[in-house]
Order: structure tokens, then C-alpha cells, then sequence
């Protein structure tokens, strides 16, 4: 009968690219892949991306327009003031200043604001939805 365990011995440890090669494993086979591993952005000390860590900070919006355009009673941070547009301009899409106020809800807030020429809103009042 036929054995195959001196045969898997002698191959242990091996992958498919280099059970061919014999003892000497440091000449490279001519099917062999051969490109280099190393990214040149990360660092060699710890792996991590040498770029400095500038994205872990807080984002600003860059669709919310400054407090200066924003005449609205109720002050909100850009990123509420965008979001709040968002919410105003999906019930009333078409809402001019004519208009005069509308409600909307933020699902907390139940907010009265008035259509702003430049496509924002001027925020008249705000009650707490119960």
C-alpha cells in the first residue's frame, strides 16, 4: 500500500507556492506574486495612519447659513438650524414669506416659523411636544 505521511511531513508548514521549491525557500518560484506589502502612509512603529488624527473632531455643516442671515427668535446651532430647514422645507416645499407662520415638528419640538428669502427659516416659537 501506498503512504503518504513521510510525504506530508516533509511539506508541513508549506504553503501550495513554496512545497515546490525544496529546502532552499529564499529564491523566489516563477508562479510567485511579488509586490511589496508596505503602505507608505501608515506608521511603521504602531500600523496607524500617519495624517495626524484631523477627523476625529466634531464636523461643521456646511449647508446651515451663518447666525447673521438667521433673524429667528429662537437660536439654534448650524447643525439644528439645518436640520429644522430640512424638516420645514420637506412639509412645505413651495412656503413663501407670504405665507405667514407654519408648524412643523422636529418629533420633539413642536416649532412656528415663518419662510426665509434665502431658503432658510426665521424660527418664531417652540413648544414642547407632551
Amino acid at each position: 500500500m501506498l503512504d503518504k505521511a513521510p510525504e506530508e511531513s516533509e511539506n508541513a508548514g508549506l504553503t501550495v507556492s513554496n512545497a515546490n521549491r525544496g529546502p532552499d525557500l529564499s529564491e523566489p518560484c516563477e508562479d510567485d506574486i511579488i509586490e511589496p506589502r508596505a503602505n507608505p502612509n501608515h506608521d511603521p512603529r504602531n500600523g496607524r495612519f500617519t495624517s495626524g488624527g484631523k477627523g476625529s473632531g466634531k464636523r461643521k455643516t456646511k449647508y446651515a447659513p451663518s447666525t447673521r442671515t438667521n433673524h429667528s427668535k429662537i437660536k439654534t446651532g448650524p447643525k439644528k438650524y439645518a436640520k429644522l430647514c430640512s424638516a420645514f422645507r420637506t412639509k412645505y416645499p413651495d412656503a413663501k414669506q407670504s405665507d405667514g407662520l407654519l408648524s412643523f415638528s422636529d418629533g420633539v419640538y413642536i416649532y412656528k416659523a415663518i419662510a426665509a428669502e434665502n431658503g432658510g427659516i426665521n424660527i418664531e416659537s417652540r413648544r414642547k411636544i407632551k
